[in-house]
């Protein structure tokens, strides 16, 4: 019930992360948009901000705190996190397939 009500009163995007999100667009900065984007667009725009643009990153991310959008990113992080170990796992699990059809294959 907490949790419900906690979702109900977080706003997606305030008029205080709106300001920022146009600020940071008009300098040309990529910021990722939950809406638009998939999950790995989102991570690849958060980390560039991250990486090359520390000021405008910390900016946007105190803009968006407590709001519905921080969290929607976290989701977004998280999809992409667990798209990226299923592929992992697929690879790993097509190479040690692999490796042993071919030891087999010799040894015959």
């Amino acid at each position: 019930e907490r949790e419900r009500e906690r979702e109900r009163t977080m706003t997606t995007r305030t008029p205080a992360a709106a300001a920022v999100r146009q600020k940071l667009l008009s300098k040309g900065i990529a910021l990722p948009d939950i809406h638009a984007d998939d999950p790995k667009e989102v991570t690849n725009k958060y980390d560039s901000l991250k990486r090359n643009h520390p000021e405008e990153h910390r900016e946007r991310m105190e803009s968006v705190r407590g709001t519905k959008e921080a969290t929607e990113l976290v989701v977004m992080f998280n999809a992409y996190k667990e798209e990226l170990q299923k592929k992992w796992e697929a690879t790993k699990d097509g190479e040690g397939r692999q490796g042993r059809q071919g030891r087999q294959g010799r040894q015959g």
